[in-house]
């Protein structure tokens, strides 16, 4: 997560490796201009380049590899993605714990145990997904809990990278006091959500306060999501 502050100036360099065999460059949906810096940071294979941009929008915002060949959702499916976030002036409000989730999908051909998948094209287009999880692995937030106190203050950035599915997000027995709608900074937040809906390539912003001991269950409450993998835990002490 690139995190900067409003009026902040930031200077991108992407180098793709010599040995890989197609290009690649970076979109921000933060920055203002033609496919978000991607023009300027377009890379082939043994190239850098270079890109200086002024953040002048505020809020949570999803980056990603926007080259067509072979497709840009291809490039986000094998994990080309990132989040930055551009704090208003005055920064965000101090809270005790922060965390990042990234919800994302995997698109894989059949494969036997101990294989490694290979990427299907055909799935990804028909948006069937073998795997969806947070932070690139599934159950990786069962394994390593989320952990916060009784009393504590929580922040999550959660942004969804897709590259096709809408995200229905919750924490089972905790109702967020805040949630900054579709990631803008600006617009007042909402108060006392339950669940709330991340589009593909959008993102948002939580706060709530913990209330209780607990062992609360985080997931993606669509069908079929927490049996694919986006499902983690928060622990609370």
């Amino acid at each position: 997560m690139i995190r900067v502050m409003l009026g902040d100036t930031v200077e991108i360099h992407l180098k793709n490796d010599k040995n890989s065999k197609e290009s690649h460059n970076i979109d921000f949906h933060a920055i203002t201009g033609p496919g978000g810096g991607a023009s300027l940071l377009n890379s082939e294979p043994g190239q850098e380049t270079a890109g200086r941009f002024k953040m002048i929008i505020p809020g949570i915002f999803y980056y990603h590899c926007a080259t067509a060949s072979p497709s840009i959702p291809e490039h986000i499916a094998n994990g080309m993605y990132g989040t930055i976030v551009v704090e208003p002036v005055g920064g965000l409000k101090p809270v005790d714990k922060e965390f990042q989730i990234m919800q994302s999908e995997f698109y894989t051909k059949e494969g036997n145990k101990g294989e490694t998948l290979e990427f299907s094209y055909e799935n990804g287009l028909d948006e069937l997904s073998s795997h969806v999880v947070f932070n690139g692995r599934m159950n990786s937030l069962v394994k390593n809990p989320l952990r916060a106190k009784v009393g504590e203050t929580v922040r999550i950035f959660f942004t969804n990278g897709g590259p096709n599915h809408v995200s229905s997000w919750q924490i089972d027995g905790q109702t967020f006091d805040k949630v900054y709608t579709e990631g803008s900074f600006t617009t007042p937040s909402m108060e006392n959500v339950k669940i709330t809906k991340v589009p593909a390539g959008g993102a948002t912003v939580v706060e709530f306060k913990v209330k209780a001991l607990a062992l609360l269950t985080l997931v993606d409450v669509f069908k079929g999501r927490k049996e694919k993998g986006a499902v983690g835990l928060v622990k609370v002490d």
